[in-house]
């Protein structure tokens, strides 16, 4: 329901735009129905000092280069969390093993696990 009147509204408003155009009166809609948007903001730019640095950017900021800092940071968390994830897992200590053919995803990176299933394994050939 919220689409149709939406694209009801937008028929009006160009509707509105080609009457106008063929009256030739060249206003356009912006100056038919002002936007209470454009009374928002507090102005144009303001003189500011370029010689102030902070962390956050500064006034105005938008960095021609974001796109590789941001490519940068996500490489630097995924290299923290990595290094983190493998601490744990090193770290990881087990007082009860997952049981045999359940799926538990710690099997996958925890060692004691990996070496516990594997003595599990060397036990079973011997004993056949």
């Amino acid at each position: 329901m919220t689409g149709s009147c939406a694209h009801v509204g937008a028929g009006i408003v160009l509707g509105l735009t080609i009457f106008r155009i063929r009256a030739n009166q060249f206003q356009s809609i912006e100056t038919l129905f002002p936007s209470p948007l454009d009374k928002m903001g507090g102005g144009p730019k303001v003189p500011y000092p370029k010689h102030v640095w902070s962390p956050a950017g500064g006034w105005y900021t938008q960095p021609s280069n974001w796109k590789a800092n941001t490519a940068v940071f996500m490489g630097v968390i995924l290299g923290i969390t990595a290094l983190t994830w493998k601490l744990s897992a090193e770290r990881e200590i087990r007082y009860k093993m997952p049981e045999p053919g359940r799926f538990y995803p710690s099997r996958y990176w925890s060692q004691q696990i990996r070496e516990h299933e594997a003595a599990q394994k060397a036990n079973k050939t011997e004993e056949q």
